[in-house]
């Protein structure tokens, strides 16, 4: 097992859905994962920004799997953002 943590996605804060969905999906397939900054970000979310996020990192042997995983949500959330009509209404 290489020691090795590979960034696969960051976040701004620790309440994204996405985050949180990410971070539930590489339990689901028994992945291990740091994500480094999330307490300092859960303490203080001012932060975000001067430590870079949240970054969740996988060992690299676990890359291939975890990076499939992030793209079938970020690849979800594009489609559900495709079909909102953002408040256009065809009447008054």
């Amino acid at each position: 097992m290489s020691n090795q943590l590979v960034t696969i996605a960051t976040f701004n804060f620790t309440t994204e859905p996405n985050f949180l969905l990410f971070k539930a999906a590489l339990e689901h397939h028994d992945i291990p994962y740091f994500a480094a900054e999330e307490n300092t970000i859960n303490a203080n979310p001012f932060l975000s920004i001067s430590v870079g996020g949240i970054r969740v990192q996988v060992h690299e042997e676990d890359v291939p799997e975890a990076t499939s995983i992030w793209r079938e949500i970020s690849e979800a959330d594009a489609e559900a953002i495709d079909n909102e009509d953002f408040g256009v209404h065809d009447s008054i």
